[in-house]
């Protein structure tokens, strides 16, 4: 049982991994918010831990994820004492990740980034870590998967349409509102990109 209920929002594009992400999350005991295009189709049948999302296509101009993620926050009934994560569908969380945050009181925080081993070509992204600590907390140093936030600091926020929107929301937040760092806890980012992890 868990000290939080967590909504893990994810928009979802690469269907070749729908069964991998869909196994992880059914292990870490949260509510799964899969955010799929409008024109799916295909007909799903989901189990009741998950709560899927039919999204229009994004405006010109408007990161896809994003306007997925704001999809979501903008026609789901948002619960205050919830926190709330995005997951992207290349993405995954390390053995006792949640474990770790239900540790952690506090309704903003943010997780390291473990962005693997390699870079793969054609990536803008190196590997390394992406430490949770205040010196990161800026633009291009902080990820959208590293915020955890309650659904009452949510509420009145969304992303812009810009790629480094998830940067720029979070230090605004982080302006607002006291910051939990849990730097013991790693999203892996772009886990599932071949080429970027040693397995």
């Amino acid at each position: 049982m868990r000290k939080y209920r967590y909504y893990v929002i994810t928009p979802f594009s690469r269907w070749q991994h729908f069964p991998a992400v869909i196994r992880l999350l059914f292990e870490q005991k949260v509510v799964w918010a899969p955010v799929f295009d409008a024109d799916l189709p295909l007909s799903l049948t989901f189990p009741s831990w998950v709560e899927p999302h039919y999204c229009p296509p994004a405006p010109a101009g408007f990161f896809p994820g994003y306007w997925k993620t704001n999809w979501f926050f903008d026609h789901h009934v948002i619960e205050p004492e919830a926190r709330y994560l995005v997951l992207n569908d290349d993405d995954w969380y390390e053995p006792g990740f949640f474990d770790k945050l239900d540790n952690r009181p506090g309704e903003l925080l943010i997780c390291s980034m473990n962005r693997g081993q390699h870079q793969p070509p054609g990536s803008p992204h190196p590997g390394g870590i992406l430490d949770a600590c205040p010196e990161n907390l800026r633009v291009s140093y902080v990820g959208g998967e590293q915020l955890i936030v309650s659904g009452r600091l949510m509420h009145e926020h969304r992303y812009g349409p810009e790629y480094e929107a998830d940067g720029h929301l979070i230090v605004k937040l982080s302006q607002a509102h006291p910051v939990e760092f849990v730097p013991e806890a790693q999203v892996y980012f772009n886990y599932l990109e071949p080429g970027r992890w040693d397995r």
